[in-house]
């Protein structure tokens, strides 16, 4: 019942795989990562469609 809920998320770039067989240390590191936040910067000048686009790729990936 939970893989059609990872899938929608997948959809929106939200899904992280960490491999949990490994060593306790690498998990953490690799979750760590994984976790890290996204950052994104729209720079151009006035008019070249920095907000669009900002816009565009906030409603694909779910984004602020």
């Amino acid at each position: 019942m939970s893989k059609p809920v990872v899938d929608m998320y997948k959809s929106f770039g939200k899904v992280r795989e960490v491999d949990g067989a490994q060593d306790t240390v690498q998990v953490w590191n690799a979750t760590r990562q994984a976790m890290l936040p996204q950052v994104s910067f729209m720079i151009g000048p006035i008019g070249s469609g920095k907000s669009t686009l900002a816009r565009l790729l906030c409603e694909r990936t779910n984004a602020k």
